[in-house]
């Protein structure tokens, strides 16, 4: 681990369990200044032992009520480290935090502590980053229902994929689904969420292997939106009903460090399967094995895309998706950024 020490670390998550009241200026400088960090006129935090790069304060850029937070973070660096040397600083963070209120992934690993106004946050990058933040929780709910809703860049996606283990504050809380239009972008928000439901897993920790399911992994299939009718089809001009076979389905099975591919056997696609080194796997399936590093998971999300065109399908609003993940270390564990709705 490089960074702060275990006594900075826990000075650090003290600061920030501070009141920042209703996250106007001036109840947050005072926290900061109690904790005894330096606030200057550019909203640098500095004067944080072991944090290199000091602190950060951001602004509410979309306050347009005179009464709404006018900042909506702090937050700093705290250091590098490998993903299974995280559950030392998340074991630090519940001492003083108390329990997590949820888990997920957004281009990382994050663990989040949640009350009415504010919430606290630790996460990890894909590079080993690891920072902390306090939050606004009214500021952020609200950005969270327009990225669901109105923001086409995936990497506005608040998280990729959520869990919580019965934790407290999860109050009013609500979770949108990443739909996108185009196959580049479900290839796309198929890589991000793999990799950042491997980190978790890596981080995070896996449930232990079930007697009759055997280990901890995530499932996707992807196959015809057949549940969408004439009727559903008129309310929403997006979706559209699909002709393709049913039965025709490409599964995508992660483990910590492994992938396999599952595409559905077809005469049409049969060269391809095997260009791409895809071998028998029985009941008119063929899969590919993968080391699930990260080109091999962006590889594996290309060819679902590519195999679901081969299938017949004319856009990503003719396709759902099933996940699950059994055995799992969260009570409740869902996905939100596979790029198709889930299958009703």
């Amino acid at each position: 681990m490089q960074g702060m020490t275990d006594q900075q670390f826990h000075a650090a998550l003290t600061g920030l369990a501070a009141d920042f009241g209703a996250w106007d200026r001036a109840a947050v400088v005072t926290a900061c200044t109690t904790a005894g960090w330096t606030v200057d006129d550019d909203d640098e935090i500095a004067d944080i032992p072991g944090a290199e790069r000091g602190g950060w304060m951001s602004d509410n850029d979309h306050r347009t009520d005179p009464g709404a937070p006018e900042y909506d973070a702090v937050g700093m660096y705290v250091g590098h480290a490998e993903p299974d040397q995280f559950p030392t600083y998340l074991a630090a963070a519940i001492e003083v935090w108390g329990e997590p209120s949820m888990f997920g992934g957004s281009r990382n690993v994050f663990v989040r502590w949640r009350d009415k106004v504010t919430f606290r946050e630790l996460s990890m990058d894909h590079s080993g980053e690891i920072n902390l933040r306090a939050a606004s929780t009214e500021v952020f709910e609200e950005w969270d229902y327009r990225a669901w809703d109105f923001e086409d860049d995936l990497t506005e996606v608040p998280f990729t994929w959520m869990g919580d283990k019965d934790g407290p504050g999860m109050d009013g809380f609500a979770m949108g689904e990443k739909v996108v239009s185009n196959w580049d972008d479900v290839a796309e928000a198929l890589k991000n969420t793999l990799l950042d439901v491997q980190l978790g897993m890596w981080a995070l920790g896996t449930a232990d292997p079930d007697p009759e399911l055997g280990p901890d992994r995530l499932v996707i299939t992807l196959q015809a939106d057949t549940d969408l009718d004439e009727e559903d089809e008129q309310d929403d001009e997006d979706r559209d009903a699909s002709t393709v076979d049913s039965d025709l389905k490409v599964q995508i099975v992660l483990y910590p460090d492994t992938l396999l591919l599952l595409v559905s056997d077809g005469d049409d696609w049969q060269d391809e399967l095997t260009a791409k080194g895809f071998k028998p796997y029985g009941d008119g399936v063929q899969a590919r094995d993968y080391t699930a590093d990260p080109t091999a998971i962006t590889e594996a999300a290309q060819l679902t895309a590519i195999f679901l065109r081969h299938f017949g399908f004319e856009s990503p609003g003719e396709v759902t998706h099933d996940s699950w993940r059994h055995p799992s270390p969260y009570s409740y564990f869902t996905l939100t950024c596979v790029g198709v709705p889930e299958s009703s």
